[in-house]
Order: C-alpha cells, then sequence, then structure tokens
C-alpha cells in the first residue's frame, strides 16, 4: 500500500484525474458482472449446497458484504432481469446501485419509468418514489437499547438491565383488540397495564397453551407428536441443521420445518431419528437432491 500511494505521488495532476476516471469505470464493469453472477447463482439456487438459507444470507456471510449493500446489490441484480435497459444505463453512470434499489419496487409496480431515475441522486429518486407510490406503512424497528445504570449501585454486582426498543404499528382493530385484551388481563398482572406487562402476559399465556393435538394423528399420517417435535428442535439448537460440504453450517432459525430424511413420501417414519430441522430452501434442497429438481419444480407449480 504504502509502494502504491509513493507511485500515485509520481503522477502529474490530469494523469491522475484520468486514472481515476479509468478505474470507476472498470469499477462499473466489475460491479455489473458482480450482479450478473448473482442472478446466475440464484437462479440456479447453488448457495443452499454451500450452507446458506438465501442469496442475502451468501452475500452477507460468504461475500462478506454489510446488509445494506447485500440488499442494494441483489434488488439491483433482479432488477436487470426486468429492466435489461438500466445495463448500459448504469455503464455510463446514469443511474447507480443506490438509484435503481430504490426505485425498484416502483419500477416493476409501472409507477416509476425508468427514464424517471436518469441521472437522478439516491434523495431525488427518494422523492421521486414517495411522490408516486401509496403510502405505505412505517417500517417496524427493533433495536438494543442501553439503561443507564444508577450512579452509586444499591449492590456491588448489580448488572444493567438489558432490554430491547420495539417500534411498529397497528391497524384501529389490532388495537381495539388489544385494549380488549388489557381489560380482561388488568385482575391478573398487578395493577400494571403498561404496553409492555401486557405484551409479556400475552406471550406468556401463548407459549404455555397446549398446542391442539392433529386429530389425524395416525402412523401414516405427517402428524409428528409434540414431545418428538420437541426432542428434535432441542437437538437441533432450533436452527437449519443442513451443512455443506466445506463445513458451512445454515444459520437460519426462523421458518424452520421439520424435514423427514428419509422422505415421509417413501415411507419415512416421523420419529426423533429420522426427523430434522431445516430451513425452507435446504428443505426444498433436500426434496430435489431424493426426487429431483424438475418433479419437484412442477409439484411446486402445480400446487
Amino acid at each position: 500500500m504504502r509502494r502504491l500511494r509513493m507511485n500515485l505521488s509520481l503522477l502529474s495532476d490530469v494523469e491522475l484525474a484520468d486514472a481515476l476516471l479509468k478505474l470507476t469505470g472498470d469499477e462499473r464493469v466489475v460491479t455489473l458482472t458482480i450482479l450478473h453472477h448473482l442472478n446466475e447463482l440464484e437462479r440456479r439456487g447453488i448457495f443452499r449446497e454451500a450452507g446458506y438459507s438465501s442469496l442475502f444470507d451468501y452475500c452477507t456471510r460468504k461475500l462478506r458484504y454489510s446488509e445494506s449493500s447485500a440488499g442494494r446489490r441483489i434488488t439491483a441484480a433482479r432488477a436487470l432481469l426486468v429492466n435489461p435497459e438500466l445495463e448500459g444505463l448504469f455503464l455510463n453512470g446514469a443511474v447507480t446501485l443506490c438509484t435503481i434499489a430504490t426505485a425498484a419496487k416502483s419500477i416493476k409496480n409501472n409507477t416509476t419509468a425508468v427514464a424517471e431515475i436518469c441521472n437522478k441522486s439516491k434523495r431525488e429518486v427518494e422523492a421521486l418514489v414517495k411522490a408516486e407510490e401509496v403510502p405505505a406503512k412505517p417500517r417496524e424497528v427493533i433495536r438494543p437499547v442501553t439503561v443507564s445504570a444508577p450512579a452509586v449501585p444499591l449492590f456491588p454486582q448489580e448488572k444493567v438491565e438489558e432490554r430491547v426498543s420495539v417500534k411498529f404499528t397497528l391497524s384501529k382493530e389490532t388495537y381495539q383488540q388489544f385494549e380488549e385484551a388489557r381489560a380482561k388481563l388488568s385482575n391478573s398482572i398487578n395493577g400494571e397495564l403498561s404496553v409492555e406487562a401486557v405484551f409479556s402476559k400475552l406471550l406468556e399465556l401463548f407459549l404455555k397453551a397446549p398446542r391442539k393435538a392433529n386429530q389425524d394423528s395416525t402412523t401414516d399420517s405427517r402428524y409428528i407428536q409434540k414431545q418428538i417435535r420437541h426432542e428434535v428442535y432441542k437437538r437441533d439448537g432450533g436452527k437449519c441443521c443442513y451443512v455443506s460440504a466445506d463445513g458451512t453450517q445454515c444459520s437460519a432459525k426462523i421458518h424452520l420445518q421439520f424435514d423427514h430424511k428419509h422422505p415421509f413420501a417413501a415411507g419415512g417414519a416421523s420419529n426423533v431419528d429420522n426427523l430434522r430441522l431445516l430451513c425452507p430452501a435446504h428443505n426444498k434442497l433436500s426434496a430435489e437432491q431424493y426426487f429431483g429438481r424438475s418433479f419437484i419444480d412442477g409439484f411446486v407449480k402445480h400446487s
């Protein structure tokens, strides 16, 4: 790096500016090539074999992009598939990753034309999209917050409480249901009727409530007994247990599905040894590996 800086110091002002201009052009070519690679990688679904639950997961964990950088590239790549004219505009600098990603949804919905975002800044495109699209509900925001410790702790080992700030909106009907639930719980939460207290109590009741058993719980059904589900979930650590050939572990913890190692359709049993937790992407991959991709694609298309 030091040698590179020394070499740059030998360039004249004109040479330095020309070299930088060429590099930015080369950068756009490389970025566009990356976008095409992302589209092809997603089309083949090979991020799954590599141990990732989605293209976004692959970009952040494997390619080491930040979440925002990964999101922009994936959104822009998908927009190129639908609007190939963006390619030339991107190469000549008329549009950028940020402006494409910002307007992608609006362009897809035909509320914004590609020509309208050319030679505009991200802020200008944001204003354009906001003016033309139907107002959306505010985004949900979840973030950790720091609770200040007292200047003089009451107890030497007293720890600072860890809390999370959650911000979201409710429909009027949902809020009315919440108020009704708050009224019904008023005698069971020691008189404290804060949103947090009611929310905590509702979660407690939900998690403790017995699950309704499937009436069709015979051995030839897909029903999985509660105890078996619990054992499998605990054994697999509450996350997708897919591991790639190079040892990469899938990190997905949401939308998990109970997968039969030996497929149920092929006579596999619904017991602890034959069940595992998989994310939707790896559950589908497992089915493709057993039945064939064309068969699964046809089944999904007609289901």
